[in-house]
């Protein structure tokens, strides 16, 4: 089983979405090369956790930037409080539709 985590830092408001097979370890080589302390805000079990891991990047490519117009590069993110709370949410309901895909044969899943 992997899974897809949101780590992050609620005070400055920059958070990683990424998928991995171990949450702690990924927790802490993240940590190793961020200035700000992290923690695990949610992790979400996953069937299809590298492809949840895209459509959720895709999700929040409006939010690459930091409160100065800067752009955050690579599998981070600025996201509000309302998008931090949606996430597990966002996660089901990405679960739920690539399972249905998958049984249905869709060529997503070829």
């Amino acid at each position: 089983m992997s899974y897809v985590y949101l780590i992050g830092n609620k005070n400055v408001g920059l958070y990683k979405i990424g998928a991995t097979k171990s949450p702690a370890k990924r927790l802490k080589s993240n940590q190793t090369s961020c200035p700000y302390l992290l923690e695990v805000i949610y992790i979400f079990e996953s069937n299809f956790a590298y492809k949840l891991e895209k459509v959720l990047h895709n999700d929040y490519l409006f939010s690459k930037k930091d409160e100065n117009e800067n752009e955050i590069k690579g599998e981070w993110f600025s996201l509000n409080e309302l998008q931090v709370e949606q996430f597990m949410s966002k996660c089901s309901l990405y679960e739920r539709s690539f399972k249905v895909l998958k049984e249905n044969n869709n060529h997503f899943f070829k």
